[in-house]
């Protein structure tokens, strides 16, 4: 049991100095973050609910389209 704590404490070091040089680097990192917290902080609740059930409808369809030229051009190759 003291080495899975082991490898969960050095995957969770790894995870947060990974997340804290990325947040420290990147301007649009911190956009981000500071965006998607304040998505679910925000008020309007009903309004943050449909732009995450659009954003996964849009992704869904983005990916099926992608899986449908690759499967055609697949074919025709």
């Amino acid at each position: 049991m003291n080495m899975n704590a082991k490898i969960t404490q050095q995957v969770e070091l790894a995870f947060w100095d990974f997340t804290i040089q990325a947040l420290s680097e990147s301007k649009f990192i911190r956009y981000l973050v500071w965006n998607f917290y304040h998505l679910f902080k925000g008020k309007d609740r009903r309004k943050t609910w449909i732009t995450i059930a659009v954003v996964g409808i849009v992704g869904f369809l983005v990916g099926n389209f992608i899986s449908l030229l690759v499967f055609i051009f697949n074919f025709l190759v």
